[in-house]
């Protein structure tokens, strides 16, 4: 879910083990999608700050999701981040996946929770692209990643 595909495509370099092409999403219903029917994903870079409803209107989509995602009560819910939520769900449906969070929440506290725990790794949201780019590839060493 993060990032500029255009960004991400110039930081290839002839070294690269392998090309990935990036698949963005825009909030949280549509990245369950993207994770459940998109085979060819094999990693995911969450950006912290995405809203939960897609910009497309599927009612019954949202009621099974919602069964399936504890997101609590009350006004709070509505409004907490929801990258550790979804990279707990990715986890749960798609757990060969590599989950990589980028956030401004404090990444050492975070970094040690029980909610970040699916998390292959957390990076503090001003962190350079090629540091994405290059623990992307660096996992192509452990799994076989076709895309992003």
């Amino acid at each position: 879910m993060a990032g500029d595909p255009e960004t991400l495509r110039r930081l290839r370099r002839v070294e690269d083990s392998f090309v990935y092409e990036p698949v963005i999403v825009g909030s949280f219903e549509d990245a369950v999608l993207a994770t459940v029917f998109n085979y060819n994903l094999q990693a995911v870079v969450i950006s912290d700050g995405f809203g939960f409803h897609s910009q497309y209107n599927v009612p019954a989509l949202r009621e099974i999701l919602l069964k399936q995602v504890q997101l609590g009560e009350g006004p709070r819910a509505a409004t907490r981040d929801l990258g550790t939520t979804l990279a707990q769900a990715i986890r749960r449906w798609r757990p060969e996946m590599d989950v990589y969070l980028m956030t401004d929440r404090d990444v050492a506290s975070l970094s040690g929770s029980d909610e970040a725990a699916p998390i292959r790794r957390v990076f503090y949201g001003v962190e350079e692209p090629m540091e994405i780019h290059l623990a992307i590839l660096d996992a192509s060493r452990t799994a076989t990643i076709r895309l992003l």
